[in-house]
């Protein structure tokens, strides 16, 4: 005989009970640590924003084998993306190349703010109002099942308890459809859950507005780090990819927007 502990995902949690007795933090709080632990978890594929004037860092993917490039600084502060993860395998392809990183990141800044206009922005927030007003109709539905399923429940609860002792297949019964609803109360509470999970991260509307005015003042201000500025482009754009070019002295970029779309 063997014992262990097995740590189940919380998918597979068969008992979740919130404030069951005072911790050091609230279950939110917990929530939101484990979610800053797992944007910073970079070998499970998280691109957290680091240090450094290469603005497309571990953002940016090789178009020739499709494996992420990585970002090497040189002396006198110049940076390059290379393509150096199939070097090191050996599953590099003749397009596979090396590339000035400024030339990507004036290429892709540019785009960046031009897509960041008044009328780009107004049809973003449209688009973000009708995803919000989704999430919300989506929501109240999770909410209605739930409540639908607990008064079932309930239901059954007092039929099971109003049936006499000696009825006992009645009872038998009776207590498989209690047990049937209990089961429909905790998958509809599951549902909610995952409803409320999947917030789409939309920004707000006044914030963004006031961003989009003054935004490439904003962008080259001396005071501006790299690091806000790679959380913004990271808000907008999700990757970018140099595609396959034979001639070495040109580039071609590719640009994949995020929630947001502005393109």
């Amino acid at each position: 005989m063997h014992t262990g502990i097995v740590l189940r995902p919380r998918a597979q949690w068969p008992v979740v009970i919130h404030n069951h007795h005072p911790g050091y933090l609230t279950w939110q709080d917990f929530e939101d640590n484990q979610a800053t632990l797992e944007a910073n978890c970079t070998h499970r594929g998280a691109r957290p924003p680091r240090e450094g004037l290469a603005l497309c860092q571990g953002i940016i993917l090789c178009g020739s084998c499709g494996r992420p490039m990585t970002t090497r600084y040189h002396r006198g502060g110049r940076a390059a993306y290379e393509c150096s993860a199939s070097r090191a395998d050996q599953q590099a392809i003749p397009t596979c190349r090396s590339i000035a990183a400024h030339t990507v990141d004036d290429a892709v800044t540019w785009r960046l703010l031009a897509a960041l206009s008044p009328e780009q922005i107004s049809l973003a927030l449209a688009a973000a109002g009708e995803v919000t007003g989704r999430h919300a109709r989506a929501h109240r539905a999770a909410e209605l099942a739930v409540e639908r399923a607990r008064y079932n429940a309930d239901r059954a609860e007092r039929a099971f308890h109003r049936v006499e002792p000696e009825n006992r297949l009645v009872a038998s019964t009776l207590e498989a459809h209690w047990e049937t609803r209990l089961a429909a109360v905790a998958e509809a509470e599951t549902a909610l859950d995952t409803v409320r999970q999947t917030r789409p991260p939309l920004p707000e509307p006044d914030a963004l507005q006031a961003l989009a005015a003054d935004l490439p003042g904003l962008w080259n201000a001396p005071d501006t780090h790299d690091r806000d500025r790679k959380r913004l482009l990271r808000t907008l754009i999700a990757d970018v990819t140099v595609l396959p070019e034979t001639d070495r002295h040109r580039a071609r970029i590719r640009i994949r927007w995020g929630a947001v779309n502005l393109a």
